[in-house]
């Protein structure tokens, strides 16, 4: 009789966990982060990596660091998700509607121009016309950058454009900033020159999700740090 009773207590005990789990909506989330040193690292020690280790939540969630094209596509292709750093300005990104929710921006990106050591800045777009330009391949650089008509060669790293452009084979390269400023100080450089008062677009650094129970409260936990943080 006893042992009847006790397993009746369980029995009661997991179907109230469960009850609650799934009132919660609380299935586990998956974070796709775009692999960035000093931002979004596979050791967990970028700075956003450690602004979402912060969140105090009760949906599971994991964070998981791959180069940008493989994160764009496990993304278009999840159902319960997020990815990180996106936004949802339409000039970047296809992510728009009430389908998606965005957090507060964990930082401000800028997209600048970097030419060669010892040369002057240049601030427009149209100046790269006729120079052979790097961009790190798979990364959203906007549509005004994708209709600039630049014949971009699109390398994996920052870092190879950085080597490259040193050993003068490419005259200058498109990058976000912070990230590039971290590559230069990996190599122990000086950023190359670059117009640091005219970005040529800006970006939100936030985490996106497809909207569901468990990611309007990742997003609503999330954004409670952020907020504390900024």
């Amino acid at each position: 009789m006893i042992a009847n009773n006790t397993k009746q207590i369980y029995l009661t005990i997991l179907l109230y966990c469960v009850l609650s789990y799934s009132a919660l909506g609380a299935e586990k989330v998956d974070i796709f982060a775009v692999q960035i040193d000093g931002l979004h690292q596979a050791d967990g020690n970028g700075r956003y990596d450690k602004i979402i280790s912060l969140i105090k939540t009760e949906i599971p969630f994991e964070m998981k660091v791959y180069p940008p094209k493989r994160v764009y596509s496990l993304f278009d292709k999840c159902l319960i998700c997020c990815v990180s750093p996106v936004n949802k300005n339409t000039d970047f990104y296809q992510y728009t509607g009430d389908n998606y929710l965005q957090s507060q921006p964990m930082n401000i990106a800028k997209i600048y121009i970097f030419t060669k050591p010892n040369t002057n800045v240049i601030s427009t777009l149209s100046e790269l016309q006729t120079l052979r330009v790097g961009a790190r391949s798979g990364m959203p650089y906007g549509k005004k950058i994708a209709n600039s008509g630049i014949n971009f060669t699109f390398l994996p790293t920052i870092k190879n454009s950085i080597i490259m452009v040193l050993n003068n084979r490419l005259d200058a390269f498109i990058a976000y900033v912070p990230d590039a400023y971290k590559i230069f100080d990996q190599l122990e450089l000086s950023p190359f020159p670059h117009d640091i008062t005219n970005p040529v677009s800006v970006h939100e650094d936030s985490i996106l999700c497809k909207k569901n129970n468990s990611t309007v409260e990742l997003i609503k936990d999330a954004n409670v740090v952020i907020s504390n943080i900024n």
